[in-house]
């Protein structure tokens, strides 16, 4: 099964009429589940080549294609992943793979998590626009982009809790998944943006070759 995981992944089809005229031939993500499903239990079969890289795929979906992609792994059958670039989401997603591929002049981009915001008011001060907000309690940062030129002291703590949970997990995961030890990642994550032949040294990729060459491993 070969999933070109790539761009925008869709939660679902679309209903415009004039959908047809669409030549991507793009999956949505309902599809993509639905398809791995399948391939779990079809003997035609033998495994995924999993190709990713720069998709737009939050990390709520990517934890459900891989929850997928453990359970068709239950099969016995192999999966294999292949990336020409990426970032955090894509990696982690390639993590549920056997083994994992890039060519040798592939980059990988690992500098951690950010949340960023909007904050209108002092272009609509400039236009004449005035916003009252009244507040009740902490952590009520919905209105704040039109009252404020910056986070709140309380939904700055609420962000960096949620962003040290992503990192947490992510960094778990890469932990259990390719044997390193919890500082090794660290490390590595905290300095940045990666050529495939420096993820191969530390260990985050397994082989550097070119997607043909996987698909001729495939076959043998």
């Amino acid at each position: 099964l070969y999933l070109n995981i790539m761009g925008n992944l869709e939660e679902r089809a679309n209903d415009s009429p004039l959908s047809f005229l669409n030549q991507q031939g793009s999956f949505t993500h309902s599809e993509l589940l639905t398809a791995i499903k399948r391939a779990k239990d079809d003997e035609r079969i033998k495994g995924i080549f999993l190709k990713g890289g720069f998709t737009t795929l939050g990390f709520a979906k990517a934890e459900e294609i891989r929850d997928a992609i453990e359970d068709f792994k239950k099969s016995g059958k192999f999966v294999y992943a292949y990336m020409d670039w990426g970032k955090e989401s894509d990696y982690y997603l390639a993590l549920t793979a056997d083994k994992i591929f890039m060519p040798r002049e592939g980059l990988m981009e690992l500098n951690g998590f950010a949340v960023t915001s909007l904050f209108f008011k002092d272009m609509f001060d400039k236009v004449g626009i005035d916003f009252f907000v009244l507040g009740f309690e902490d952590f009520k940062s919905a209105s704040e982009p039109y009252g404020r030129t910056n986070f709140s002291d309380s939904a700055r703590y609420q962000y960096q809790v949620l962003l040290n949970q992503r990192w947490n997990h992510f960094v778990d995961a890469i932990v259990k998944t390719r044997g390193l030890d919890r500082k090794t990642v660290t490390d590595a994550l905290n300095r940045g943006i990666y050529s495939a032949d420096t993820l191969l040294a530390l260990g985050f990729v397994d082989s550097l070759i070119f997607e043909e060459d996987v698909k001729n491993l495939i076959r043998e």
